[in-house]
C-alpha cells in the first residue's frame, strides 16, 4: 500500500527493502533508514528531518523537490533517479556517493560533503571535500 501526503514520525525501516512505492509529499520525521534499499520510489515533495539514512541505497527513484534536514546520511547511495531541485540543509553527507543521478537545481546549505563521489554518465569521477557544486 502507498502512503501519500502524511506525517509518518519515528518509523523504523532499517534494513528494509521497498520496491515501486508511492511515498509523494510524505514527510518523515526522526525516522532510521539505515541500511534500507529503495528501487524506483516516489519521493517526490517529501520531507525529511532529522533521520538516520547512514548506507541507504536510493536506485531509479523519483527524488525531486525534497527537503532533507539535519539528517546522517554517511555512505549513502543515489543511483540513477532523479533529485532536481531538491535540497539538503545541516546534513552529514560524508562518502555519499551521486551516480548517473539528475541533480540540476540540487543544494547542499551547510552540510558535511567530506568524499562524496559524483559519476554522471561516464564522464568523470570526482570527490567534493569542501567545495560547492558550482566549484566543481
Amino acid at each position: 500500500m502507498d502512503q501519500k501526503h502524511c506525517t509518518l514520525e519515528s518509523i523504523n525501516l532499517s534494513g528494509c527493502i521497498i520496491l515501486d512505492k508511492d511515498f509523494s509529499g510524505v514527510e518523515f520525521d526522526g525516522a532510521d533508514f539505515t541500511y534500507a534499499r529503495f528501487e524506483r520510489v516516489n519521493f517526490t515533495g517529501c520531507s525529511f528531518e532529522n533521520c538516520v539514512m547512514e548506507n541507504i541505497r536510493f536506485t531509479d527513484c523519483q527524488m525531486t523537490d525534497m527537503r532533507v534536514e539535519g539528517c546522517r546520511m554517511f555512505g549513502a547511495e543515489f543511483v540513477g533517479g532523479e533529485l532536481t531541485g531538491t535540497e539538503f540543509r545541516d546534513c552529514s553527507l560524508q562518502s555519499a556517493g551521486f551516480l548517473h543521478t539528475d541533480m540540476e537545481k540540487m543544494s547542499m546549505v551547510d552540510c558535511e560533503r567530506n568524499g562524496i563521489l559524483f559519476y554522471s554518465h561516464g564522464q568523470r569521477e570526482q570527490i567534493l571535500e569542501h567545495g560547492s557544486m558550482e566549484e566543481m
